[in-house]
């Protein structure tokens, strides 16, 4: 039994993020307390990951041009560490 999992927030917006963030709900001494996305589609590769992480029950946020939003949200979270993968 682990006591106390690490809590990740994923942020990500393209198909490679869609198959880390996989990887990493699979692993069970972590925890993805939160995801945080956006809809920018410049890139070929852009996969929009808010259906898979609404399936998986977490909690989400759309990134905004409003940093003070954004801090309140990840302050929110309040994860142990942050990953970025895939971010346009």
């Amino acid at each position: 039994m682990i006591l106390n999992k690490k809590k990740i927030l994923f942020i990500g917006n393209l198909i490679i993020s869609k198959y880390i963030l996989e990887t990493l709900i699979k692993n069970k001494r972590i925890k993805v307390c939160g995801v945080i996305t956006t809809k920018n589609k410049f890139n070929f590769d852009y996969f929009d990951i808010t259906n898979f992480a609404k399936k998986k029950q977490i909690p989400l946020h759309s990134w905004s041009k409003d940093n003070k939003k954004n801090y309140k949200w990840i302050k929110k979270i309040d994860p142990d560490w942050i990953f970025v993968v895939g971010w346009s």
